[in-house]
């Protein structure tokens, strides 16, 4: 079975100096995008335990309501945190320009989440 962490793991690789050199902006974006996806599989995996069933279509939104709905308010600002970094993501993966991203704050988010995920 796959280890998300992996993700999370290359992300911080990714944003490294010497790594961006030699391709600043691709690094930065796709940092961004696996530190997401390593977020969103982990926050998904503690939903299922909570009787989350994802649905064939927008899972992404789906996973944010659902955590967003959970009766601990750090679930709730859990989803807050998964919504600005899904965000930052779909910017990184589909926009032109991503000059007001950050992706070591993204990192940090992910890094914040996971350890309360755990």
């Amino acid at each position: 079975m796959f280890n998300w962490d992996d993700y999370l793991k290359l992300a911080k690789d990714l944003i490294l100096p010497e790594i961006q050199r030699k391709s600043d902006e691709a690094c930065l974006r796709t940092a961004v995008s696996r530190a997401y996806y390593c977020v969103y599989h982990k926050a998904q995996k503690y939903a299922i335990k909570k009787g989350y069933s994802p649905p064939k279509t927008d899972t992404h939104n789906a996973l944010i309501k659902f955590l967003s709905k959970d009766s601990d308010k750090e679930i709730q600002a859990i989803s807050a945190k998964l919504g600005i970094i899904k965000k930052d993501r779909v910017h990184c993966d589909y926009y032109d320009n991503i000059y007001k991203i950050n992706p070591s704050k993204v990192i940090k988010i992910a890094d914040e989440i996971i350890s309360k995920l755990t």
